[in-house]
């Protein structure tokens, strides 16, 4: 296994060799995390107050091993030997069974059954938007708070495929966000569809975002990628390549359709489908959640950001600066779960912001509300390396910490 950790707190796994080389790599890893990682999950707002930590840690081996049979039973037609060798690999690292790790991963899916979806916005600039003159991909990753510590980014150097840089979680096989070799940048943003099918032989959409990264070389490969591999639940999946190609694919398990900016206008994506043809799967714009987790506005946050986004992007020019503030927005508060950073909410709260260069292969990132917290630049050639951007937020949006602060939230 070969890790690296980087101050303030961003681990690099080293992912080399064959699926089962990578994934075993990640696992191990992760394997000291695992407990934490499920301490996390016992404290989402679904779970009972009251289930002693031990006992929790045991029940929730027992549902996602349960779930993940179930899960890898319904799938077994869609698991192609890259997916079962990577499954291996991971769960071995980890030191669970595979059907534990499988259900770990289901959550992604079974998120959308609790009556509420994390979050995230996703904004793609082409090069002639740039002060720079390269395409961007920027990233806010909105997700449980008790989550936090765990993003992590893996360096992926495969035997067959394309090198990677991707941001994911220890448990995970897919990714969020990433950039590859070849020049092609993407996010993952959950949707709120109502078509969605767990039985079907399919893709998770995190695996399928980093299926894109090792095979696609730019944005058309990708959305060609997308359309034919089958689907399981509502998401956006947002592409900008190293030639400024740019493309939002909205997803569901039955319907998929390709989104293009016009020439002079950011691709910006939240968690709400734009199509014409998406509407008659989606969630409608002001439902309310029901089950065990009931009365949340669910398109609350995606009406305030749908509304803020357009009236933030009127420059000709962006500097990192400009999109770290972008990112930072509070649209003149301190920041709520209604705001593109998104604070103070239990279910979805912003726990990285990613500035993604297809031309340089790198990742800006920092862990927290980018209003806050310093950022890092990792490098997918050379020496895996962290650099201080300097692009930080303006003291405009409401910050509450000093800029230039440690990268632990506050």
């Amino acid at each position: 296994m070969k890790s690296l950790q980087r101050a303030p707190g961003w681990s690099v796994v080293l992912a080399e060799g064959s699926p089962s080389e990578r994934y075993g790599a990640q696992g191990r890893s992760g394997r000291g995390e695992l407990g934490a990682a499920l301490d996390a999950l016992l404290q989402l707002p679904f779970v009972p107050e009251r289930l002693p930590r031990g006992l929790g840690r045991l029940v929730l081996r027992g549902i996602s091993s349960v779930l993940g049979r179930c899960y890898r039973h319904w799938h077994r037609d869609a698991l192609d030997p890259f997916w079962r060798e990577a499954l291996d690999g991971l769960a071995a690292g980890l030191g669970l069974s595979k059907s534990q790790v499988y259900g770990l991963n289901a959550i992604e899916l079974e998120s959308s059954h609790f009556g509420f979806t994390p979050g995230c916005s996703s904004l793609g600039f082409a090069g002639s938007q740039t002060e720079s003159g390269r395409p961007k991909l920027a990233y806010n990753h909105d997700f449980p708070p008790a989550f936090r510590p765990f993003a992590m980014i893996r360096r992926s150097d495969p035997t067959h495929g394309l090198r990677s840089l991707a941001l994911t979680y220890p448990v995970l096989l897919g990714a969020v966000a990433g950039v590859n070799e070849a020049g092609l940048a993407v996010s993952l943003n959950h949707a709120f569809a109502a078509d969605i099918r767990r039985r079907k032989p399919g893709r998770f959409l995190t695996m399928l975002l980093q299926e894109c990264l090792e095979r696609a070389r730019s944005t058309q490969e990708a959305v060609d990628t997308v359309l034919r591999t089958e689907t399981l639940s509502g998401g956006i999946l947002t592409f900008v390549d190293a030639s400024g190609d740019r493309a939002a694919i909205e997803i569901s398990a039955t319907r998929k359709s390709v989104r293009r900016p016009e020439r002079n206008e950011v691709l910006w994506s939240v968690n709400q489908y734009f199509s014409k043809e998406m509407p008659a799967v989606e969630v409608p714009v002001g439902s309310l959640s029901r089950g065990v987790i009931s009365g949340v506005d669910i398109h609350a946050c995606n009406v305030s950001r749908s509304a803020r986004l357009p009236r933030l992007l009127t420059r000709d020019k962006y500097g990192d600066r400009d999109i770290v503030n972008i990112s930072s927005d509070h649209d003149g508060s301190s920041g709520n779960s209604l705001t593109v950073c998104r604070h103070d909410d239990p279910l979805s709260e912003t726990l990285f912001n990613a500035i993604l260069d297809p031309t340089t292969r790198t990742i800006d990132v920092c862990r927290g509300n980018p209003c806050r917290n310093r950022r890092e630049t990792f490098h997918l050639t050379g020496e895996p390396s962290a650099v201080r951007s300097g692009a930080r937020p303006s003291r405009s949006q409401g910050s509450t910490q000093r800029h230039g602060a440690s990268s632990q939230s506050g």
